[in-house]
């Protein structure tokens, strides 16, 4: 039995070009077409993966333990350190400073809070004293110690490198062996300098506004005090890197460049969080030292300059030591 002809089969498909729509006028408008003729494709990078790093307070743990581990080698260095700063830079008279800066606020505060707060305010002037070396003799002796820490600073380095990887050495040879990066390590200060402008320039320009009355509103003060805290995030932003690449450099054959370059690629997409943990031992130890201080600052004044020398000698070790171990959570 013959089958049925298609009727739809000889007959001619219609075109779906509409009234007054030419052939070129369709293939412009299909929207598929001139997608596929692009040259040029943007690719995403991939995000990249690091290592979760421990809590701030972890890592200050594991820096004090490897100090208490090895206390004997970091003992020798620090004496090593201190002997020569009281020589050449502050000399015997530690503790004379700290009676005539106490009775210039005799008069400004009373009762417990008073004595408390007079307190408070000495132990902030003797960090910045010795933050800015006011409290040595000469100019010339602000320099000297500026290298002394440097020196003292690559040879702790040099030790927690070797005590890291279960190298038994001794104190002396964090001197001898430690300092052969000392021209790298200070081109990598340099540049933590210049990029300390920025927050230097604010605290000038809030200072002069502040106390030279040129400001005449609380409306003032704030947009100048804005204008500081964004030109000290700034600088912090910057040297975050830099203060990495302060470690890297003391390895082997690195060069300065090479190694802000790699602190760079280490902290690249937790610039911020690595910041937050630089910020906790500034703050950890003004707080812990602050708390030792406290009774010598109010009773035995006598001696409180010394405690505070010894406190600011240890606080060298332990920097190095939390940064070191920060450096080494970074590298995991």
């Amino acid at each position: 039995m013959p089958k049925a002809k298609n009727k739809s089969a000889g007959k001619p498909k219609s075109s779906s070009t509409k009234p007054g729509q030419t052939a070129k006028s369709k293939i412009l408008s299909q929207p598929t077409a001139s997608k596929k003729l692009s040259r040029f494709s943007i690719k995403k990078s991939a995000p990249v993966k690091h290592k979760s790093l421990s809590p701030a307070y972890k890592i200050f743990i594991k820096s004090l333990d490897i100090l208490r581990r090895n206390w004997a080698i970091f003992v020798w260095i620090l004496i090593i350190y201190a002997i020569v700063d009281i020589v050449v830079v502050h000399g015997l008279s530690l503790g004379t400073s700290i009676s005539s800066i106490k009775s210039s606020f005799k008069g400004s505060f009373s009762g417990v809070g008073g004595k408390l707060l007079s307190a408070t305010t000495v132990f902030v002037y003797l960090i910045g004293d010795s933050t800015t070396a006011n409290g040595s003799n000469t100019a010339g002796s602000g320099v000297f110690q500026t290298i002394l820490i440097i020196v003292t600073t690559l040879a702790i380095i040099w030790a927690l490198r070797q005590l890291y990887n279960s190298v038994s050495i001794r104190a002396r040879d964090a001197f001898y062996k430690g300092m052969y990066p000392i021209i790298q390590f200070f081109l990598v200060l340099l540049l933590i300098a210049v990029e300390l402008l920025p927050f230097l320039i604010g605290a000038v320009i809030f200072a002069t506004v502040t106390t030279g009355g040129i400001s005449s509103s609380g409306l003032e003060d704030f947009f100048w005090g804005l204008l500081f805290i964004l030109l000290a995030t700034t600088s912090l932003y910057l040297i975050c890197s830099s203060l990495v690449a302060l470690y890297i450099v003391t390895l082997p054959e690195m060069t300065p460049m090479k190694a802000i370059r790699s602190a760079r690629a280490l902290v690249k997409s937790r610039r911020w969080l690595v910041i937050r943990k630089i910020l906790f031992l500034p703050l950890a130890l003004f707080i812990v030292t602050g708390l030792i201080m406290m009774p010598f600052l109010l009773g035995l004044t006598v001696i409180a300059g010394w405690v505070f020398f010894v406190l600011s000698v240890i606080v060298i070790a332990v920097m190095n030591s939390y940064m070191y171990a920060l450096y080494r959570e970074l590298i995991a």
